[in-house]
C-alpha cells in the first residue's frame, strides 16, 4: 500500500509530464488552421526581447542624459 506514497513525486512528475506532452501534441496538432509553428513563438520571444531591450535603452539614455541646468 505504501510504494506509491513513497514515490509520489516521481508519480506527480510523470503524470504532469504525460499530460503536458498531450497539451502539446493537441496544440500544434492544431496549428494547421491557426497557423501557430515552432518559428512563429520563436519570433514572438524575438520580438518581445527586442522591445524590452529597446525601452532598457531608452530608461538608461533618460538616465545618462540628466545635465543639471545652471
Amino acid at each position: 500500500m505504501g510504494w506509491w506514497k513513497e514515490n509520489l513525486p516521481l508519480i506527480t512528475v510523470i503524470i504532469a509530464a504525460v499530460l503536458l506532452g498531450l497539451e502539446m501534441w493537441f496544440f500544434f496538432s492544431q496549428s494547421s488552421q491557426q497557423l501557430v509553428t515552432w518559428g512563429n513563438i520563436a519570433q514572438e520571444f524575438s520580438n518581445a526581447a527586442e522591445t524590452m531591450a529597446q525601452a532598457v535603452g531608452q530608461s538608461q539614455n533618460l538616465n545618462s542624459g540628466i545635465v543639471p541646468v545652471a
